[in-house]
């Protein structure tokens, strides 16, 4: 969650996209934004000690582009609690005054529109979870208008019907084998007379 101004802490790359990063330290989750040229030199488990002014956008805590980081090592004991993202879920999420991210699962449709990757809700079509300059674009745009099964991060909201989604993982939900035709009853026989 960090402080608001100049802050310092050090802590692990728990996900990342094409253009930010999320680090888990003692306070919570903060967002790390990037310049648009960034080449990712972090990965997840990437333990750093990061120095930069941050701001509030979108409702979320974040380090600006100008974050400074040194790498101190890799950390691979990450533990998360994830939790369904509900219609109700998603609602509080938004009628919040500040996000905390959250590791979410979800499941919906997904819908391509160029470089827009937006799911919506299975139980819920008024809010949209649009998916943050994901790593995976090829392997989305493959699935579009499929139902999918996501795990990420909601790190903000964009107006009040918008959750900004920082993808971790996702899968293709089967589509339903269709039920086989009953087999017809046979005729009884007639006995003959």
């Amino acid at each position: 969650e960090g402080n608001l101004g100049l802050y310092k802490t050090r802590g692990t790359v728990i996900a990342l996209s094409t253009q930010s990063f999320l680090v888990k330290d003692n306070t919570g989750i903060i967002l790390v934004d990037r310049p648009t040229t960034w080449l990712p030199d972090v990965e997840r488990g990437t333990l750093l000690e990061i120095e930069g002014q941050t701001t509030i956008q979108k409702k979320a805590v974040v380090f600006d582009k100008e974050a400074k980081y040194v790498h101190l090592g890799l950390n691979d004991n990450i533990k998360e609690t994830e939790q369904v993202l509900t219609a109700e879920l998603a609602n509080e999420i938004i009628k919040a005054e500040k996000v905390q991210p959250e590791l979410v699962t979800l499941t919906g449709t997904l819908t391509v529109s160029g470089n827009y990757f937006n799911v919506s809700l299975k139980e819920n079509n008024e809010t949209t979870i649009s998916i943050s300059n994901p790593l995976k674009v090829v392997e989305l745009k493959a699935a579009n208008a499929q139902e999918l099964e996501l795990k990420g991060y909601i790190i903000s909201v964009t107006g009040n019907k918008i959750l900004n989604l920082l993808l971790s993982e996702f899968k293709v939900v089967p589509a339903p084998k269709p039920e086989p035709e009953p087999e017809p009853e046979p005729e009884p026989e007639v006995p003959d007379t």
